[in-house]
This record gives C-alpha cells, sequence and structure tokens, in this order.
C-alpha cells in the first residue's frame, strides 16, 4: 500500500470499513475501502447491462448503504454524479451517468488515482472470503471496476497484482471482490 491518508468509517461484517484517501477538494475527500469488503457478481445474470442497471449498482446503494452507515455518517456521504465510461482500449460504449451515493472505481480512476499496480492492490476482508471472494496465490483480490470489458457483458477489474485489467470477465462471475468509493464530507 502507498502513503495514502486513511479514515475509519462504517461498519460490514461487523468489522470497521477502513477507507484510503485518493483525493481532496476543499472539504471533501474521495475515498475507496483499503480492503474488499464483499463478494458477489457485477451483475446477477449474464447481459448488457450499462452502470446504471446493473446488480452491484443496486446493491452499493441499497443494502450496502442503509447497513454500513449510521444516520450521521449518511449525513456526510456525497451524491456524486458518476459516468459510465467507454472502454477505450476495446471501444465498448459507456451508459448514461447516475447519480450515486456509493460506486465502482472506472477504469480511469483506477489508473490515475494510484501511482503504482502494488498500491491499487488489496486482498479481502475475512467477511468478503466468507461470502465467496476469490483468494488468488498472493492472498490478494479481483476487485471489479465500473468499467465495461471487452464486450459489453464483461466488465473491466483490478487482478490480484494490482493491474487494472479491461479485457475484464464475464459481468455475472460471482467471485469478485467489492471495493466501494464515495465522497464525504470531511
Amino acid at each position: 500500500m502507498s502513503n495514502f491518508e486513511e479514515v475509519t468509517f462504517g461498519m460490514w461484517g461487523n468489522e470497521p470499513i477502513e477507507w484510503l484517501v485518493l483525493k481532496k477538494e476543499g472539504n471533501k475527500a474521495f475515498v475507496v475501502s483499503k480492503y474488499a469488503v464483499d463478494a458477489g457478481p457485477f451483475n446477477k445474470v449474464r447481459t448488457d447491462l450499462p452502470w446504471a442497471k446493473t446488480t452491484i449498482r443496486k446493491w452499493l446503494n441499497g443494502n450496502f448503504y442503509y447497513a454500513a452507515f449510521c444516520k450521521e455518517e449518511k449525513d456526510r456521504i456525497l451524491t456524486t454524479h458518476v459516468d459510465d465510461p467507454v472502454n477505450t482500449d476495446y471501444d465498448i460504449e459507456g451508459g448514461d451517468e447516475t447519480d450515486d451515493k456509493v460506486f465502482l472505481l472506472s477504469v480511469n480512476e483506477a489508473r490515475e488515482l494510484f501511482p503504482d499496480d502494488d498500491s491499487r492492490a488489496t486482498c479481502n476482508t475475512p467477511y468478503a472470503v466468507e461470502n465467496g471472494a476469490y483468494v488468488a496465490d498472493n492472498n490478494n483480490a479481483w476487485c471489479m471496476l465500473r468499467t465495461r470489458g471487452c464486450h459489453r457483458d464483461y466488465c473491466s477489474y483490478v487482478s490480484s497484482r494490482g493491474v487494472v485489467n479491461t479485457y475484464g470477465m464475464i459481468c455475472n462471475y460471482t467471485d469478485f471482490s467489492i471495493r466501494p468509493a464515495m465522497w464525504i464530507e470531511l
């Protein structure tokens, strides 16, 4: 891990969630969970869906948001205008922008906000492993990104070595690790 500032905010799987501060703007911070907090598919069914209609987006802004944060924490989570970017490596179009509280990093965010692969790599929490997250031979996670992969029913991800993989994996792969991101008020 790099030398990111860290904050603790919310609880998941009976453990506090640790966040890395990727950037600050005034009294706001863009954070991503230090560890992958859970496991699941990008979408339950293998189909062509934009970010706006995916299972993971609904889960992040539904079950996760409501269960992980108390009222005071929810009041500090900002609604963010989130793009559904084009996968420029494979010329796969994106979709409509959304307004989300919690989301996944895009390929561009994952590449630009971490200085290198080592700082981008992460491991799973015990709770994520209990829920079926894939654990690589180096004990790290495969974390899905919101950018589509090489096909419209694939999603890009960050490999266990911290490499941004834009070829991706089928969207209904159930062992993906979930590493939420959001903007919060400091």
